[in-house]
């Protein structure tokens, strides 16, 4: 059985339709955000499995910015304990050199996940060669929904709209710019400093390759010297 892990954003979401609508599983953690994207996971895919093991975790060790220490390892064995042979944990190219994001990491919780649990348990991604930009360029291919999209949550903040100044709302609104969808938030993306703040980064040659490309093209698109 595959196993999904499912948080209501756009990346999981993409994936959902891409693996074929496997089950999906989401776990809550007690972290600042959670609410919102519970709300996102009854709007797009109601039939999410909800998980209360690590309720805790959030409350107890999530970070400033949001991060929590090894927790994608605490969600693969989650979903290994459903019985899953195959987790599905969701990460684009762009965010591997991240430990628990990493392709050491996709081996070692293989290994990890299957070693305790007696029998094979596979955790893998679908995206490791996507950008967030070329997976919503796939999902708009296929003629999926807009709409449908549009009601995901990937903002670390807690407000009817994405609040548009977390790195998160960044990346979620080049994804869409690039492939011409907008999105309303909270602030404009010209005025706002999470943006900015990439704009310089970028400038001073930080980001290079593909993810490096695109944010050339985005910045073009808000009229910013490229």
């Amino acid at each position: 059985m595959e196993i999904l892990l499912y948080s209501g954003g756009l990346d999981s979401y993409i994936a959902w339709w891409y693996l074929g609508k496997p089950k999906a599983l989401y776990c809550r953690l007690g972290h600042k955000y959670e609410e919102w994207e519970l709300d996102a996971i009854k709007r797009t895919i109601p039939k999410t499995v909800i998980d209360d093991t690590l309720v805790n975790l959030g409350r107890n060790w999530e970070e400033e910015d949001a991060n929590i220490p090894a927790r994608n390892l605490f969600l693969v064995l989650v979903a290994g304990m459903y019985g899953a042979d195959k987790v599905w944990l969701v990460v684009q190219e762009g965010e591997m050199e991240i430990p628990d994001r990493s392709e050491r990491f996709f081996e070692m919780a293989t290994e990890v996940c299957s070693f305790l649990l007696g029998r094979e348990v596979v955790v893998d991604t679908p995206f490791r060669h996507m950008t967030k930009v070329e997976m919503v360029e796939w999902y708009l291919k296929q003629g999926l929904s807009v709409e449908e999209l549009l009601k995901t949550r990937s903002c670390y903040s807690g407000g009817e709209k994405p609040c548009g100044e977390c790195g998160a709302c960044f990346r979620r609104i080049m994804a869409l710019r690039l492939n011409g969808v907008d999105e309303e938030m909270e602030v404009r993306v010209e005025d706002s400093k999470i943006v900015k703040e990439y704009y310089r980064k970028w400038r001073e040659g930080k980001y290079k390759g593909r993810r490096g490309e695109e944010m050339r093209k985005f910045f073009e698109i808000l009229g910013w010297e490229v």
